[in-house]
């Protein structure tokens, strides 16, 4: 069975909602200290009273693409703040569906900024040896499996997270000597804001019959594992979870 301690702490952005948010909870179950970063204190706030050891998690509101430049920094800060870091997980993101003849540069900038060049740049402050804690340190991408699938429509959001994932089997090249392994995720649909302001009604309850669409909580336990010692021979790899999602939605 999974355990952490609380001097196991993970930094998790986009705790407020979604994938972000259930794996704050779990890792807190678990016995984990969280760092719990978000925009939107008040579900943070919520996020705390729902945890089963809410002392064991501390939220830190912020906007991580109004200063991306400074993000080591605010990594940095944290560590003195609260302690050395176990593992970063980085859930934050935006989609936006755009067909490439009404392409934006503005809103590809906006997307690349959350979902590519923030968890990078986290990344860049938790390499710091002086950050983390030596044993075992973990970073999880949450990707999407959009990236193997090419929906239509997706050209900023699908070219943000393939960006992410190449990225990944890099930067786990360059981290294994330092005792840090990462990975990425790239779930199929699941329940989350983000996806149901995507999907019409009557897709979302056919994928629902079908049990095709995904709850947040195993997405969570799939992050959970990637960051405990149980999978210390994973690194590099984007894990797949997709139960088949895509075959059903090539029908509807």
């Amino acid at each position: 069975m999974i355990s952490f301690t609380k001097d196991n702490i993970f930094l998790i952005t986009g705790a407020s909602s979604g994938i972000g948010r259930a794996a704050a909870r779990l890792f807190n179950q678990l016995g984990a200290s969280v760092i719990a970063n978000g925009r939107n204190e008040k579900e943070l706030e919520l996020l705390k009273n729902e945890c089963e050891h809410p002392d064991n998690l501390f939220i830190e509101v912020k906007d991580l693409v109004c200063d991306i430049e400074n993000l080591p920094v605010w990594v940095k800060s944290l560590k003195e703040k609260y302690g050395k870091l176990q593992g970063l997980v980085c859930s934050a993101g935006i989609t936006e569906t755009e067909p490439i003849s009404i392409f934006e540069y503005s809103t590809c900038k906006r997307v690349m900024d959350i979902n590519y060049f923030v968890p990078i740049m986290l990344t860049k402050g938790f390499a710091n040896k002086r950050i983390v804690t030596g044993v075992d340190n973990t970073i999880v991408f949450v990707s999407s499996f959009a990236v193997h699938k090419g929906n239509k429509g997706q050209t900023a959001y699908i070219g943000s997270k393939g960006a992410l994932v190449s990225s990944m089997k890099t930067i786990a090249n360059e981290l294994l000597h330092k005792g840090i392994r990462v990975n990425a995720l790239s779930p199929s649909y699941t329940d989350t804001p983000m996806v149901t302001n995507a999907l019409d009604d009557g897709k979302i309850m056919v994928m629902q019959e079908h049990k095709y669409i995904a709850k947040p909580s195993h997405m969570a336990d799939i992050i959970v594992f990637l960051s405990s010692h149980q999978s210390e021979w994973i690194n590099g790899q984007d894990i797949i979870a997709n139960r088949g999602a895509y075959y059903l939605t090539q029908q509807l």
